[in-house]
């Protein structure tokens, strides 16, 4: 059954959908003007203008702002071997890179977010997503490199039961982040993001967001590094995000490894991991991860949001110094949909069930 976001349907009654919560809300008016209208049948709704949480609007406007290359596989700047996806989640390394050819990174990905009953209504959808990356750092000096990336996906969402509030969801970003290392273990970092994400259909104009971010990483030791910093992000239709940075990279015992920082699961987002690493062929891994991805859709110019928490397992298989291939499952949970008017003004929003989720990753390097 699909989420009927956009009318009731003639000859059916449409209870315990969306619909029916617009009709409730026009009730509530006491006759004031609608400023929404679906199709003809001027089905009045209530602007709104709840808010989240500041620690919910913290960490979803971190996976929001999708510093790709934060995820992205670089070379390992303390051996020179290229190491695991999300070796950059540190946005600095902690030992200067070596200056040398460029290494292309190629990445591609596919998950499935299986079905889920969307809360208060009969309705239920699920999500198929792929993404396409291009990585190279580009090496200035022994101490200053930019990490450059630019990434495509596309979230296609199929509800059941009705119109589709929206279907398939284009996302473009390009990044760069320059990281300097001011000694062995003191390094810094900044860049800038542009970001695009609209429904097929949609005024890909009016779909722009972008930011800033900078912070100074720390090594510890050969095992424990951590840093800070701040990222300021814009957002579609909603105020700027002024954010806290934090990164953790801690090999707490031969092998294994803790992180907190930029994770690419089923997209990208913001958590934390743990890594175990038997042979120089497999890691193993767990975590959590938060996402956040709002986008213009077609209809009316309107705003769509989706945002959920991925508790998930890993496994990647190095197959050779080129080429990685990755698998993942996990649940996501405390999801929630979200629809807002074209100035950014809630119409409805609705939590949705638990539900699994499971993908693979390849990534190539050249």
């Amino acid at each position: 059954m699909r989420i009927n976001l956009c009318h009731k349907r003639a000859g059916k009654r449409t209870s315990g959908h969306f619909a029916e919560d617009r009709v409730r809300h026009s009730h509530n008016e006491a006759g004031g003007e609608s400023n929404f209208r679906i199709n003809k049948k001027q089905i009045k709704i209530m602007k709104t203008n709840g808010r989240k949480s500041a620690w919910v609007l913290a960490s979803a406007g971190l996976s929001l702002m999708c510093f790709p290359m934060l995820g992205q596989e670089v070379t390992d700047v303390e051996t020179g071997q290229a190491v695991a996806e999300q070796q950059a989640e540190q946005p600095a390394a902690t030992t200067p890179p070596q200056p040398g050819r460029p290494q292309l990174t190629i990445g591609a990905g596919l998950s499935y977010q299986a079905d889920a009953d969307i809360h208060n209504t009969d309705q239920s959808f699920s999500i198929t997503r792929l993404d396409l990356s291009l990585g190279a750092p580009i090496t200035i000096n022994d101490a200053a490199e930019i990490a450059t990336l630019f990434r495509y996906e596309l979230a296609s969402f199929a509800f059941d039961d009705g119109p589709d509030p929206w279907h398939n969801i284009h996302t473009f970003s390009g990044t760069g982040i320059l990281h300097y290392h001011l000694d062995e273990r003191f390094s810094i970092y900044g860049g800038a993001l542009l970001r695009v994400s609209a429904e097929s259909g949609a005024d890909f104009s009016d779909a722009f967001s972008g930011g800033g971010l900078a912070g100074v990483n720390y090594k510890f030791s050969d095992t424990f590094t951590a840093g800070g910093g701040v990222a300021i992000v814009s957002q579609i239709e909603d105020d700027p995000l002024v954010l806290p940075l934090i990164t953790i990279d801690w090999r707490f015992v031969p092998g294994w490894r803790a992180k907190v920082g930029f994770l690419d699961v089923a997209t990208m987002g913001y958590g934390g991991a743990v890594e175990f690493e038997p042979n120089d062929q497999w890691v193993f891994g767990f975590g959590v991860q938060y996402h956040k991805a709002r986008f213009r859709i077609e209809r009316n110019d309107e705003v769509g949001q989706e945002d959920a928490a991925i508790i998930f397992g890993q496994a990647t298989w190095r197959l050779n110094p080129a080429f990685d291939l990755s698998g993942f499952v996990g649940v996501a949970a405390g999801g929630n949909l979200r629809l807002e008017d074209s100035s950014g003004d809630r119409i409805v929003d609705h939590d949705y069930d638990a539900t699994a989720v499971i993908g693979v990753k390849a990534k190539f390097r050249l």
